[in-house]
């Protein structure tokens, strides 16, 4: 500064380029607070915005490294609002290096999620363009799955799957959980579709007047029902173990303590007495290569194609809405039976295979699928995604 105080940012001045280096330093050491002021201390308005080169290859401006720098600062520190500014502003700079953009887009991106904006979808999915990795479409598929778009959102956790390696593995822990999640919904609706036509015709026997016949119908059909796509509905299940397997394991292997998250759907699927410490790196690998066979490339993707929350399935397309609450009023066998909705009606509910249904009288929360029942040439409502929300009470 001293020695520069004459022309702090002339061409021949070390000043900014210094500053900008420690901010960085500081900012990689944990010490976000402290890059923040040395940013602010710079004119960012006097920096060089003339784009440099190394080795014959060009390289972000120092006006470009401030924006950077400044935006992951405050990222860092989740100060959203000014974060958002300050990806802003450098967006808008005439020139902008390739990754420069990149970060700015992410800075922006994260900033909106965090704050709940609508936006950060469109600004997410723009820098996933630019950088596919899997902790990037992880937040997207977030937003996504936040905004009501499941199936966009299971989309993008398909590409994430698709090329997850075991070092990026500890970054997504909570996209291999939503996906995770995804999986377990999936095997409810049957390979992707509906319940099929003894769960449907369970459905309508029970709305049309919950008599003994109906019941009966529906426990003769909504079986059939709920092992339509059985095979499929397994798979997903399984799948969903092996990314619940994988976080647990990372987690033991960090030396971190278990997630919240992770040990309720362990409890969910069946595996929480598994001690995820016990599993070699050969297993992790086999898991990893079981997982990415969710991707792209495996194959349809069945989580259907649309906007909207719509899929296709073979018991044609159903239509997912909000979650309800309601309580378990009779079961037909382990994993079936009808539930009374809190709004009145009743509604036929299937859980995955080899997941115990509620008990009769357990609170519990679901959601509703809108599909076709062929049989009767008119849409039929079931329960799917239930989950208990209270113990029932005793007697």
């Amino acid at each position: 500064h001293e020695l520069n105080a004459d022309d702090l940012y002339g061409t021949y001045s070390a000043f900014p380029l210094s500053a900008l280096a420690l901010a960085r330093r500081a900012r990689k050491g944990g010490r976000a607070d402290y890059a923040v002021v040395l940013l602010e201390y710079l004119d960012v308005d006097e920096l060089d915005a003339t784009p440099g080169t190394f080795r014959d290859r060009e390289q972000p401006s120092l006006k470009e490294s401030w924006y950077t720098t400044y935006a992951a600062a405050l990222r860092d520190l989740e100060e959203w609002g000014r974060a958002r500014d300050a990806a802003r502003d450098g967006l808008t700079l005439a020139h902008l290096h390739r990754d420069t953009k990149r970060e700015l887009l992410w800075s922006l991106g994260v900033a909106l999620h965090e704050l709940g904006d609508s936006e950060a979808i469109e600004v997410l999915d723009e820098h996933a363009k630019l950088r596919a990795e899997p902790w990037a479409l992880a937040r997207l598929a977030h937003a996504l799955d936040e905004a009501g778009r499941r199936d966009e959102a299971w989309s993008v956790l398909r590409r994430m799957l698709g090329g997850l390696r075991r070092a990026s593995v500890v970054t997504v822990p909570s996209g291999l959980l939503l996906a995770a999640e995804v999986l377990i919904e999936l095997s409810e609706a049957g390979d992707g579709g509906v319940a099929g036509d003894g769960g449907t015709a369970g459905s309508d026997a029970a709305a049309d007047g919950g008599t003994a016949g109906g019941v009966d119908d529906a426990a003769d059909g909504g079986t059939a029902g709920s092992d339509d796509g059985a095979d499929g509905g397994t798979a997903y299940l399984e799948r969903a173990r092996d990314l619940v397997r994988l976080v647990r394991w990372s987690r033991a292997v960090e030396g971190w303590k278990p997630q919240a998250r992770a040990e309720g759907l362990a409890r969910r699927l069946g595996i929480a007495a598994e001690d995820p410490s016990a599993l070699t790196r050969r297993e992790a690998e086999d898991l990893l290569a079981r997982i990415r066979g969710l991707g792209p490339a495996a194959g349809r993707d069945r989580a259907g194609s649309g906007r909207g929350g719509q899929r296709t399935g073979r018991g044609g397309a159903h239509r997912r809405g909000r979650r309800e609450n309601g309580t378990v009023r009779k079961l037909l066998n382990e994993g079936s039976g009808f539930i009374t909705r809190d709004r009145g009606g009743e509604l036929y509910f299937g859980m995955p295979r080899g997941v115990p249904a509620p008990p009769a009288g357990t609170r519990v929360s679901f959601e509703v699928i809108t599909g076709f029942d062929k049989k009767k040439n008119r849409p039929s409502d079931k329960a799917v995604a239930v989950r208990p929300i209270e113990r029932p009470e005793a007697g």
